[in-house]
């Protein structure tokens, strides 16, 4: 059983991640108002897309690592590292699915979601979509990494990270918006750059000997369907 102080730890940093991530979006808005208001309305156009597929991919690595936790109570470590392994790699998998269909869709996507918005509004649109959704294998990444992570008991190092890679988020944006002046590129790469960085710090936290749940190598993981139906299966809904 949890006492209320191993409760307080569990859940304080996990809401302090979540206002992070959601603070990412506004912060390019914020930053990017000094563009233009083509650039504001582009980049607040988009980010409510991206944040619906973020909660997606939230959903599907914290659905999965239920399985972990059934495991862990079962004290079965080497299935619940691997359970971990599959919820990775079917989060991955899925934004790749997700970004490839975002990329070839993205004109199409836009303008049936934002309708007929002026000319500049869409072009601006379209890049800053272009880019950030390259990101999306890196926050799936990030995502099922911090659900192990939390699923062990440790939503500290997720909180840690994310509040670095907003920190970088400020700065990129500060160099590329104000310094070599690219607009609302310069706030996406700022922002795919920034999850990158987060997904990395996840994985190499993730691979330290002695945690409850490890990923392991990553050349190693293989794919079982039907784990990864499981892991569909429970966190979809």
């Amino acid at each position: 059983m949890y006492s209320k102080e191993d409760l307080k730890k569990l859940i304080i940093p996990l809401i302090i991640e979540q206002v992070m991530l959601s603070l990412m979006g506004i912060i390019d808005t914020i930053m990017v108002s000094n563009v233009g208001e083509s650039a504001v309305s582009a980049v607040s156009c988009v980010d409510s897309i991206n944040k619906l597929i973020i909660y997606l991919l939230q959903s599907i690595a914290t659905g999965g690592v239920i399985l972990c936790s059934q495991y862990l109570g079962c004290r079965d470590k080497r299935r619940a590292d691997e359970a971990a392994g599959q919820v990775l790699l079917c989060g991955f998998f899925m934004a790749l699915l997700i970004m490839a269909f975002c990329l070839v869709f993205r004109n199409g996507l836009l303008s049936l979601i934002f309708g007929s918005v002026e000319a500049d509004v869409m072009e601006s649109s379209r890049i800053y979509f272009l880019i950030t959704a390259l990101s999306f294998p890196s926050m799936a990444l990030f995502s099922a990494c911090s659900a192990i992570s939390r699923a062990s008991g440790n939503s500290r190092s997720p909180m840690l990270v994310s509040a670095v890679s907003n920190a970088l988020n400020v700065a990129g944006n500060a160099i590329l918006l104000f310094v070599l002046q690219m607009g609302v590129a310069g706030a996406a790469i700022s922002t795919t750059a920034s999850v990158t960085f987060s997904a990395v710090c996840m994985l190499v936290i993730m691979r330290r000997p002695g945690l409850s749940i490890e990923i392991g190598k990553l050349t190693k993981l293989r794919p079982k369907i039907r784990t990864m139906l499981w892991v569909l299966k429970i966190g979809i809904p």
